[in-house]
């Protein structure tokens, strides 16, 4: 936890002054700021120097291995009066590999720098610890000395040497090396890997007129959380890997005399390394993949090729989806022919279509067509499809008027066992409008999301902003049938929200958008705040709304209450959610989730979410329970925003369907309050001020 800059967006909020960070996010700041106050406080010091004092007066955890802290924790009190420095910094002694019964010692040089003006002699230890934590062999390694004086401003070395034949486990070992004086203290970290089982493998590339070509591609563990990207300017790349299964990829980039580029994508999914191995990518056995889909003038925006490849224990998974912005030459083929089990890897083929403007882009296309076409337990060797009319949905959207500015509108398109894909955002303009979505139909289902934007402001990188954004559930359509979506239809207030526990920690995230048909997203307040409540005292608070998490929470039942509220300008309608949910959480080992009981509305708007005025109205509710059965709902009525409120009437009509009847009020809009009770114990209180307009 660190000091938040003002308009900071990284990180986990923690109040208005601080944020929560993890990773080299929040590791290299402030080293960097360490190095920063020694170089005020010693001038004359070489970055050498710095680094050397920063890791010698660095504090080692003592149940952290050299891997997991290198020298340790930065103290940067004790680095400004750091006067003997280890030059060579932390020690490797690198990799001896498998198998180890003709290991040579290795014999490193540590190097000890005086930087102050007095002789200095140090005692010498050294530990070094083994994969499961227990002290190495005596013999794994030795000190040429066990004291050393430093002249002053002068140097001193010592002999480390690490010696791997020893009967102790395989695997990374680490340790410290720590010399010490009166009041001095220099720790240096060990590390020496001392191979596991381990063989070589050579991939080869051969391009598509049989000549060799760079290797460029990825590879991935399936017996071990492994990935990485690989190049070489070589056509041959050689790795030293543990026995085990692994993924490889392999993409080949062709340039073509026109300046187009053919790409050629091959995938060997199960490499099963138990001795040397040599795997050959050849583009010569790749095919081309060619769709085509029968709207008139369509071309290709996006083209996503990948799969998904999941461990035989379920515990690893790689995703990979291949993107371009629309479907040039692709040859594509799986390296061995061995199907693989179904539940194991799931090869795609994704395209999505629009229809060019004068300017060349796909903004305000009429339509949006995607294709979506999965291969279980390979990867394609080419595909061949031309999507017939008969195999689409067709889904009108229409966008209600809930603000004055353009819109962004993409589409993802998944199927079973697919967990991640790319879409196209293509540009509209203002809001009342209506496209059409030509989709494939079941088992692929499809998630839009509709954006209101703003222009960038940065004149060299003018991206748009999103003000709001809503999002549909990942919905299944039917080959030919054809089907009626609504975004941003009124009444408009918060989204869906839910409960985390995981142990003792609670986090609670509310969308601060939703509309009358269940779609759920954000938009930009004006203010915010949000604060958790346990059996009656604040535990945590946030600025914005919507969101708050605690720790350190006790493991018994108890009664918690998420109070969050905002203000926006941003849209007309919603200028203003309360909402008070209140429910029961208890310690659990796994993640658990409650979802919170919600209230949507369902007036009978126009295009521009104004509903007719008439004297009395009938306003049909959707309620979502959360644990249990409604129990009970109440609604009240404001025509004048909130300052005076008047009960309706409630009735329930099945299936989780209710209706309120009340005088139509006065005043352009209608602000409304409802209480949902469950079952379970479970309430929310959600208040929102100009849900839809009247007319």
């Amino acid at each position: 936890m660190a000091a938040r800059a003002k308009d900071s967006i990284i990180g986990i909020p923690v109040g208005d002054d601080y944020l929560n960070l993890d990773g080299t996010s929040m590791a290299t700041p402030h080293v960097a700021g360490a190095a920063a106050i020694l170089a005020q406080q010693h001038p004359d010091w070489t970055a050498a120097e710095l680094k050397g004092a920063l890791m010698a007066s660095a504090r080692p955890a003592a149940d952290q291995t050299a891997f997991e802290q290198g020298a340790g924790r930065v103290d940067v009190a004790k680095g400004i009066k750091q006067t003997v420095i280890a030059e060579s910094g932390n020690i490797s002694f690198g990799t001896a590999q498998w198998p180890h019964d003709d290991d040579a010692p290795v014999t490193k040089t540590v190097t000890y720098r005086n930087l102050g003006d007095q002789p200095v002699t140090l005692g010498l230890a050294a530990s070094l610890n083994g994969p499961d934590g227990a002290a190495a062999p005596a013999t794994a390694l030795e000190l040429s000395a066990s004291t050393v004086t430093i002249p002053a401003g002068g140097t001193a070395t010592v002999q480390a040497t690490s010696n791997t034949n020893h009967d102790g486990p395989d695997g990374p070992y680490s340790g410290r090396l720590t010399a010490t004086a009166d009041g001095v203290r220099v720790t240096s970290a060990l590390a020496v890997e001392k191979e596991a089982e381990a063989y070589t493998l050579a991939l080869k590339s051969i391009g598509r007129d049989g000549k060799p070509i760079p290797f460029e591609g990825s590879i991935f563990g399936l017996e071990r959380n492994f990935f990485e990207f690989l190049g070489s300017d070589s056509d041959t790349l050689t790795l030293r890997l543990p026995k085990g299964e692994y993924l490889v990829h392999n993409v080949q980039y062709m340039l073509e005399p026109n300046n187009s580029v053919t790409t050629y994508g091959l995938v060997q999914p199960s490499v099963k390394l138990a001795a040397s191995t040599t795997v050959v990518f050849d583009a010569r056995t790749a095919k081309q993949v060619k769709v085509s889909v029968p709207q008139a003038g369509a071309q290709a925006a996006l083209a996503d090729i990948g799969f998904d490849r999941i461990s035989a224990d379920g515990r690893y998974r790689l995703t990979y989806s291949g993107l371009s912005f629309g479907l040039d030459v692709v040859y594509t083929a799986q390296v061995g022919s061995a199907a693989l089990p179904a539940e194991q890897l799931l090869g795609h083929v994704s395209t999505q279509w629009a229809k060019p403007s004068a300017n060349g882009s796909f903004d305000n296309s009429p339509y949006y067509t995607g294709q979506l076409d999965t291969f279980p337990g390979r990867f394609p060797t080419g595909f061949v499809r031309a999507v017939k009319a008969k195999d689409q949905a067709v889904v009108r959207q229409a966008v209600h008027a809930a603000g004055d500015r353009a819109h962004e509108r993409t589409v993802f398109g998944f199927a079973p066992g697919m967990d991640a894909v790319w879409g196209r955002r293509l540009g509209y303009g203002k809001a009342p409008l209506t496209t059409t979505l030509y989709v494939d139909g079941q088992p692929a289902t499809w998630q839009t999301v509709v954006a209101q934007i703003v222009p960038g402001t940065d004149p060299q990188y003018p991206v748009p902003q999103t003000v709001s954004q809503l999002t549909s559930l990942d919905n299944s359509y039917r080959p030919g049938k054809s089907y009626d979506e609504r975004y941003y239809a009124a009444a408009l207030g918060a989204g869906a929200g839910r409960a985390v526990r995981l142990e003792n920690i609670l986090y609670v995230p509310v969308e601060s958008l939703g509309d009358a048909d269940g779609h759920a997203g954000f938009v930009l307040p004006d203010s915010g705040s949000s604060r958790l409540i346990r059996d009656g005292k604040v535990i945590a608070e946030a600025t914005g709304f919507g969101y708050v998490e605690a720790a350190d929470l006790p493991a018994v039942k108890s009664t918690y209450t998420l109070e969050t509220t905002q203000t926006q300008s941003k849209i007309p309608f919603a200028t203003r959610t309360d909402l008070r949910w209140t429910f029961s959480s208890a310690a659990a080992e796994d993640r658990t989730e409650l979802s919170m009981p919600s209230v949507r509305y369902q007036p009978p708007v126009d295009s521009r979410d104004l509903a007719a005025r008439k004297p009395v109205t009938v306003l049909p509710i959707v309620v979502d329970a959360a644990a249990g059965k409604i129990r009970k709902l109440t609604v009240e009525v404001s025509g004048d925003d909130g300052k005076t409120w008047r009960k309706a009437a409630v009735a329930p009509i099945g299936n989780g369907r209710y209706k309120a009847i009340f005088p139509t009020p006065a005043g352009k809009a209608v602000s409304l309050r409802a209480t949902v009770t469950d079952t379970a114990g479970n309430s929310t209180t959600q208040t929102v001020i100009a849900a839809y307009g009247l007319r």
